[in-house]
């Protein structure tokens, strides 16, 4: 009957090695399992003393001009200036980092749909490093 319309498939539904090549990607992806979740983080957190800034950034991608576009916004708080007279005022080296709690950080994950960005993991993380490690040996360039 030509008044049927018969449903298109798609290139990918049409592809006979479809199924292969979605069990190659699911090999790929187990093997960084491990590398990186949640405990892990935590770990990383607890034990390096991780400072908001420098370490992490706790965000939020929201709509804040009304447009439809969400943006990304720090929740991070501000460093403090310490009072040294040797630096100049726009020295890095005379701000103050706050050291992140994990309870904070994972309340803010959790409760406020925030997004924990990691700075520099790899300085936190040997499994991290030997990665990023092995790539630059591979690559014969910087990654990160």
């Amino acid at each position: 009957n030509r008044n049927a319309k018969s449903k298109k498939k798609t290139p990918m539904e049409d592809d006979p090695y479809k199924d292969k090549l979605e069990k190659e990607a699911m090999q790929h992806a187990k093997r960084l399992d491990g590398l990186l979740n949640r405990s892990i983080i935590h770990q990383m957190i607890r034990c390096n003393k991780l400072r908001y800034w420098l370490d992490l950034n706790v965000t939020q991608y929201t709509d804040t001009l009304g447009n439809g576009l969400k943006r990304r916004i720090t929740l991070d708080p501000p460093p403090k200036k310490r009072k040294n007279r040797s630096s100049t005022p726009d020295d890095d080296d005379n701000l103050e980092y706050a050291v992140a709690n994990p309870q904070d950080i994972w309340s803010n994950v959790d409760t406020s749909h925030c997004t924990l960005r990691l700075l520099r993991p790899h300085e936190h993380n040997d499994s991290i490093h030997t990665m990023l490690s092995l790539l630059e040996s591979e690559f014969r360039c910087m990654v990160g």
